[in-house]
């Protein structure tokens, strides 16, 4: 099974076996550049996330635009998975290529909860 299919079914065994054989993976973005991290918290995906940053997932990865991890729970609206970005060094001030950041996504889209965890 790919990874793209794991991480929906959140499948940990079979994430960390791919992990096992392939380490790399685990920063790999996929055809739209999105890495299994950002994936994995776009879905909610808590222990799929926590899988991923414990085997060395880079938090501060950026899709094809320019996206992270937390710009996406910020979007989404999934405070669990901002504290854990943000515990494990998510940069809240990276910008996409619209001049974009987590914060601004947090506030756009009304998840005050989100953006007091960045402030």
């Amino acid at each position: 099974m790919e990874l793209a299919q794991l991480i929906y079914t959140g499948d940990l065994d079979g994430i960390q076996k791919l992990i096992d054989a392939n380490p790399e993976i685990v920063n790999t973005p996929d055809e739209r550049g999105f890495t299994p991290l950002i994936l994995a918290t776009y879905l909610n995906k808590m222990e799929v996330a926590e899988l991923f940053i414990n085997n060395g997932a880079q938090v501060n990865a950026q899709d094809a635009s320019g996206n992270t991890a937390l710009m996406g729970v910020c979007f989404k609206g999934y405070p669990e998975l901002a504290k854990m970005l943000l515990d494990n060094g998510a940069d809240t001030t990276i910008k996409n290529h619209q001049g974009d950041t987590a914060i601004s996504f947090a506030r756009t889209h009304g998840h005050k909860a989100i953006e007091q965890l960045m402030i």
